[in-house]
């Protein structure tokens, strides 16, 4: 049981970081190249981010213990995907204040992705040593580490091709005319691919259910 815990909780995480690897590497590209804007936007995005993710993991963690780490798994992909699907409709000279709220909710629901796919992480183990007797927690981080890395290079690799497929155009050069296509991979690449991936995550991970639940560690 253990192991198949571990089986549906790295596809997950392998499919979330996926997802993260599509907005995450496509993000600066939308910014400038799509909707137009100087790079000030995306730090604004960036430092809207880091604070949402910071403080909202305390009442993450409270959240779970209240209605289950499933269950505030699946609403922070909600949250996750919903705001990437407004990127679909974003439009050229877009507001501070619309890319501002972007970045609290896409910290907020990161954060709580993140939060609750580490602490299941440690319910594996603890099930698993309970089980069978034998500490492997070195192993499951091992793979996780591994499962982290993976995904998020294949992600950044395959927004990559894609990229170059579309007839993107390197160069920083601002003004640079990007044919309709990459614009198209780009602006898909940070909404409707990766709210779709974090979708079927939501699905593998309701999938792990370790006997053993630990509080999630901040």
């Amino acid at each position: 049981a253990g192991d198949r815990n571990l089986r549906w909780l790295l596809s997950a995480k392998m499919v979330h970081l996926v997802a993260v690897a599509f907005a995450g590497s496509s993000m600066a590209f939308f910014t400038l190249r799509v909707l137009k804007l100087p790079d000030t936007y995306l730090s604004l995005f960036i430092i809207a981010s880091s604070i949402a993710i910071f403080a909202s993991a305390g009442p993450l963690a409270a959240l779970s213990r209240r209605i289950g780490k499933q269950n505030t798994y699946t609403l922070s992909v909600v949250v996750y995907s919903a705001t990437q699907i407004t990127w679909l409709y974003a439009p050229v000279g877009e507001s501070a204040f619309a890319i501002i709220v972007r970045g609290l909710l896409m910290g907020v629901a990161g954060s709580g992705m993140m939060l609750i796919a580490q602490s299941l992480l440690s319910d594996v183990m603890a099930d698993d040593r309970a089980k069978h007797g034998i500490a492997r927690e070195g192993v499951y981080a091992g793979l996780y580490t591994t499962i982290e890395k993976f995904s998020y290079a294949f992600g950044i690799a395959i927004v990559g091709f894609a990229l170059g497929a579309a007839g993107y155009i390197e160069g920083n050069v601002t003004g640079t005319d990007q044919p309709q296509s990459a614009l198209n991979v780009i602006r898909w690449s940070v909404s409707i691919i990766p709210a779709g991936l974090a979708a079927v995550a939501a699905l593998l991970m309701h999938q792990v259910r370790p006997s053993t639940e630990m509080t999630p560690r901040l």
